[in-house]
């Protein structure tokens, strides 16, 4: 939830401003059980985690949860890449954390009805 916020943000200041003060503020006083699982790092929610494109006999529902952590989401993505490079032309990916946060964020905005997003990088950068 934080990242929402966060990507948002323009200086280091506002950034350690909102994330170390604000929100866990907020968490305590409105849901004081909660501040630990709602400030985890990192957060990562989507509804891939069940996904098998290749099995037929899988019903892929659009199920939203946490998907726990970067080594889960990796391997997921990895399994997901190496389907791909059985059907079509291989596809040699480095999946490191910034890039599972971003496919996360790429899949949910994709998932959208009219979800469109401007994707930049530098030439040669695998944007």
């Amino acid at each position: 939830m934080t990242r929402v916020f966060v990507d948002r943000l323009i200086t280091e200041e506002d950034k350690t401003l909102i994330v170390g003060n604000v929100i866990p503020g907020l968490i305590k006083e409105h849901f004081p059980d909660s501040l630990e699982s709602a400030m985890m790092d990192p957060i990562l929610f989507g509804d891939y985690m069940t996904a098998a494109p290749l099995d037929t006999d899988v019903v892929n529902l659009p199920i939203y949860e946490d998907c726990s952590d970067y080594d889960k989401v990796g391997a997921k993505f990895n399994s997901l890449l190496a389907d791909y490079n059985e059907e079509r032309k291989e596809m040699n990916l480095v999946l490191f954390k910034d890039a599972l946060e971003h496919l996360t964020k790429i899949h949910r905005i994709i998932k959208f009805p009219s979800g469109h997003a401007l994707l930049v990088g530098f030439g040669g950068s695998g944007k």
